[in-house]
């Protein structure tokens, strides 16, 4: 494993709170080229940005990474030597991360300028856990773009309503918002499973507040013609599974501040998503295949 952190960069400002960064990436230089401008160009200065190529196949991402290092002291670059599994290098850059507060970053994404400065100012209220902005998907094989679906989640709303909310419009995304890090510590001990960032985002609901600013500051990219959901393990008889889902998010559910009539209500609302899920992606699946 090589860790390369040469460079200089004038214009970091240790006085504002320092923002950890991690990007596992996999043999997208383009992609990690484009993100890596986006990040590096964050009005928020004080960031580190740590680098963990899973084993890519070239050298082209190192290559990139290097370039980046030259003239910003702000990039660490780890290679992994052997492939891990996605969730185990998601957890390696958490691990490396000093800041006290952490985002993932995709290496398909991007970030407006200001993303990390306004989503780091609600961060700043009291037990406001996380925050991510409106988002849209750009999908770059046609060039057409899609305004992302975003739960009604509100400072001013119990956590039981913003878990309703969140569970009425289930958002992947949201993953990719700015966290506390101590908030987040407990993906390094989980099991990832199928729907895990939903799961994830539950968590902070019902541990915290969580917060969506109204500006469209982040793009989700994808560079297929379409949105392929990728199982964490092969299943035989289902493409996806979903129990993890329904059995960790109930206990999630029945372990939590809430009142016995909320949390069943938050248990209907459960069953009803993970049925949803089920019949949409199993059913997609069979006629696709006819």
């Amino acid at each position: 494993m090589l860790d390369e952190t040469a460079g200089v960069n004038e214009h970091r400002d240790s006085t504002q709170p320092l923002v950890s960064i991690g990007m596992p990436v996999y043999n997208r230089p383009d992609g990690l080229r484009r993100s890596l401008s986006c990040i590096t160009s964050q009005t928020h200065q004080n960031i580190e940005i740590i680098i963990s190529d899973n084993c890519s196949p070239s050298e082209k991402i190192r290559e990139i990474a290097e370039s980046f290092m030259l003239h910003d002291d702000r990039i660490s670059y780890f290679r992994q030597e052997t492939a891990l599994p996605i969730a185990e290098n998601f957890k390696f850059v958490l691990q490396r991360a000093r800041g006290g507060y952490f985002m993932w970053a995709a290496d398909d994404d991007e970030w407006a300028d200001d993303f990390i400065e306004q989503c780091l100012h609600v961060l700043s209220m009291d037990d406001v856990v996380s925050v991510m902005s409106h988002f849209d998907t750009h999908y770059r094989f046609d060039g057409r773009r899609e305004v992302g679906r975003m739960p009604e989640l509100s400072l001013e709303q119990s956590q039981s309503e913003n878990a309703h909310a969140f569970l009425k419009c289930i958002t992947p995304s949201l993953f990719y918002g700015l966290h506390r890090r101590h908030a987040i510590n407990f993906f390094l001990q989980d099991e990832f499973f199928d729907f895990y960032d939903c799961y994830f985002m539950l968590h902070l609901i019902l541990s915290g507040r969580v917060a969506v600013i109204e500006p469209k500051l982040y793009t989700a990219g994808i560079d297929a013609p379409s949105y392929q959901v990728k199982p964490a393990k092969k299943n035989r008889i289902t493409h996806l599974q979903y129990s993890p889902l329904l059995f960790k998010a109930a206990r999630l559910v029945a372990s939590a501040s809430l009142k016995g009539w909320e949390k069943a209500s938050l248990m209907i609302r459960l069953l009803y998503v993970v049925m949803t899920l089920f019949l949409f992606h199993e059913i997609k699946r069979v006629v696709q295949r006819a």
